[in-house]
């Protein structure tokens, strides 16, 4: 049966049990479709799943909020960002933040070790098709973090931590130097400035270079018609071939999967009917409604023409994680993040900031995106910072007459 739409689609990047990245675009695409093969299941446990959950509901905010712009960000990103952050939360700010990661039904240790274990499998990833991912912390010098939250973060995300003194105008330039090495040069920096109440930068980084299995030839490529989302058509390199894919034939929708490399990684392509429409099919996107797509991919003879392309985008995403319940966090006042640093003063997430880069061609797909979590404190004292909080000496003078009237070593207050 032939199938020609000119549509939005849907794409997302995966690995198993992981989403990379998410974008969406206008796109033409012709499958010549046999019918599904056998199931096709990936690794599924709780924190993927919870992970999963909270992609598809950042995805949901992202594209309400952006109804005519390509989305495009990397839900790994995000949420290692946060959950390097919830650390350090307390109370009902950690539940909040739990609830929207999804992680509620976890435990704290079993959440940490559940991170670390993904992270440390990207490790073993398909050499044709790379993902490598960092996390950083850039702390206020001088600043009293409890170890603990710092060695968490050492421990179970494998975090570079450095104190930096942020009243220096070059501090920016060495977290975005980082940035920089990280996402090999495709993304510049996260960091405009340090302002007086930043405390920290809790900053991941992800990169991601895959070839396709079966490559496109680039004497296929033709300038054709590419259909924008308001229904105009313009000209465009759409990139064609023919052969065995992974399918499915949805509710509504179609979709194929492009494996990169051995085949551990792949773009997922879903084509929406256009009486289903785009909004109609991120709407019906939920955890089970996603992993039983995903089971029903089978071997499918077809032909397949997908436009080449490349995009950047930023985000500031306080104003969705508040819209999916994570307020307090971002609460001067309510915040409660004790288990970071002590309190008074009290410090609260400033700002989300995301930004992401993709570029498929014929070959396969390069991208990278990086999520910094900026932390600032209610009210900043002004000047210098000094926590008494080690062995000290004192002395109680008359300046008068400048006679020394008690004079101490403080080991033990208490």
């Amino acid at each position: 049966m032939n199938r020609r739409f000119s549509t939005t689609v849907l794409v997302a990047v995966l690995m198993p049990g992981l989403i990379l990245g998410w974008l969406g675009f206008s796109a033409r695409m012709r499958l010549v479709a046999a019918p599904a093969g056998p199931e096709r299941n990936g690794e599924v446990n709780p924190l993927s799943r919870a992970y999963t959950g909270f992609a598809l509901k950042l995805l949901s905010r992202l594209v309400d909020d952006h109804p005519q712009e390509n989305v495009l960000f990397s839900p790994a990103s995000v949420a290692v960002a946060l959950a390097m952050t919830y650390h350090g939360a307390a109370g009902e700010t950690r539940k909040d933040m739990a609830r929207v990661l999804g992680v509620q039904d976890l435990e704290l240790a079993a959440f940490h070790e559940a991170n670390r274990h993904w992270l440390t499998a990207l490790e073993a990833a398909d050499p044709k098709a790379r993902v490598t991912l960092a996390n950083s912390l850039w702390a206020r010098q001088g600043f009293p973090f409890h170890e603990s939250f710092l060695e968490t973060n050492r421990r179970y995300y494998a975090a570079h931590i450095q104190q930096l003194d942020f009243e220096h105008p070059g501090s920016p330039d060495t977290i975005n130097a980082w940035v920089r090495q990280k996402t090999r040069n495709k993304i510049a920096g996260i960091v405009d400035r340090i302002d007086r109440d930043h405390l920290l930068f809790l900053i991941n980084a992800i990169h991601f270079k895959g070839s396709w299995s079966t490559r496109f030839e680039r004497a296929a490529t033709r300038d054709g018609s590419f259909t924008l989302a308001d229904g105009t058509p313009v000209t465009h390199p759409l990139m064609s071939r023919t052969g065995r894919f992974q399918y499915y034939q949805g509710d509504g929708f179609q979709a194929v999967r492009l494996p990169y490399g051995a085949g551990r990684t792949g773009m997922y392509v879903f084509l929406p009917s256009t009486h289903t429409g785009l909004a109609g099919l991120v709407d019906a996107l939920t955890p089970e409604t996603w992993a039983r797509s995903l089971a029903g991919f089978g071997e499918a003879e077809g032909y397949l023409v997908l436009p080449r392309f490349r995009m950047e985008t930023k985000y500031e995403l306080a104003g969705p994680l508040k819209a999916l319940g994570m307020e307090l966090a971002f609460d001067p006042e309510q915040a409660d993040f004790s288990a970071m640093c002590p309190v008074p003063p009290n410090v609260y997430i400033g700002s989300v900031k995301h930004k992401a880069v993709v570029d498929v061609d014929e070959e396969g797909t390069e991208a990278a995106a990086v999520t910094s979590v900026e932390i600032r404190v209610e009210s900043m004292p002004r000047g210098f910072h000094m926590v008494v909080d080690r062995p000290f000496l004192f002395a109680i003078r008359d300046d008068k007459t400048g006679m020394i009237l008690f004079m101490g070593t403080v080991l033990d207050p208490r």
